[in-house]
């Protein structure tokens, strides 16, 4: 999702939801503009269960493992759903490599 997107109302995530766009949230992108507003309307679209992965993981090459940890501490993502439910649905990660551990 851009950015713009992110920062709207969650009723207009729903409904390109239910027209069968998928919800990405871009790790990368995280990072480069994470704040506690986003953290809060990323915390609403896991209660929705909107989310159907998460990506931008190849780019972040230093501290992955880390920048993990601190995505799941600060949207509340539990660790484990992030590794093993999002991760492992995005071809692009690497979970198993020397970046991950």
């Amino acid at each position: 999702l851009e950015n713009s997107l992110l920062s709207s109302k969650t009723k207009e995530v729903q409904s390109i939801n239910e027209i069968g766009c998928l919800i990405n949230i871009d790790m990368t992108n995280y990072f480069l503009n994470k704040s506690n507003k986003l953290n809060k309307f990323i915390i609403d679209l896991e209660k929705k269960d909107m989310i159907v992965l998460v990506s931008g993981f190849s780019k972040l090459t230093e501290g992955l493992y880390e920048k993990i940890v601190e995505f799941s501490e600060l949207t509340k993502i539990e660790f484990s759903k992030l590794t093993k439910h999002y991760m492992s649905r995005n071809p692009d990660i690497i979970a198993n490599s020397k970046n991950y551990k």
